[in-house]
């Protein structure tokens, strides 16, 4: 993969603040299934090899198919990130290998930055959904699920974007 700034094409003079990733911790029970999925085959490797190519062939499938399914989730758990700059917040993310969606909306655009706990495992491990709202009526608001201390990412958007912090439920809201 390339680096950041090459993939978001900065503006001239425009430099990144910081970036907003999920938690490790919201990706542990696929990296789980898909590690189960990887190793699978191996536990077989001698059997198949008794089916002569077939059983070749349905070893490689199998491990193919683990190592593509692991390394899918590491790219999406890397790659997926709101990428705030001096002028805009850019959301990137990655739902497969080689898909990758970027949008972004500019500092003026945002209308409010709110985090969002709904389940109990997120307030366990004090995880959470950073929403932003923007002016538009029809358009994208951004979210990034699986956020740690989603109150300190909700801070720090608050910095960066110049408002201060109105709401006791956790909004930012331009004033």
């Amino acid at each position: 993969m390339a680096d950041k700034e090459s993939i978001l094409h900065l503006q001239v003079g425009e430099r990144i603040i910081g970036m907003i990733k999920k938690s490790a911790l919201t990706f542990i029970p696929r990296l789980f299934g898909s590690v189960l999925w990887l190793l699978f085959p191996f536990f077989f490797f001698f059997p198949l090899l008794q089916l002569g190519i077939f059983g070749v062939g349905i070893f490689i499938i199998l491990s193919g198919s683990g190592v593509f399914f692991t390394v899918r989730i590491w790219i999406e758990m890397h790659y997926t990130m709101l990428i705030v700059t001096d002028r805009r917040i850019i959301d990137v993310v990655h739902t497969g290998i080689f898909k990758r969606e970027i949008e972004e909306i500019t500092k003026d655009g945002i209308v409010s930055v709110h985090v969002r706990k709904r389940s109990f495992w997120q307030k366990f491990f004090n995880l959470g959904t950073l929403v932003i709202r923007s002016k538009k009526i029809n358009a994208f608001d951004f979210e990034l699920t699986g956020v740690a201390k989603p109150q300190v990412a909700r801070q720090f958007l608050a910095e960066a974007l110049g408002v201060t912090v109105k709401s006791k439920k956790g909004t930012i809201a331009k004033s």
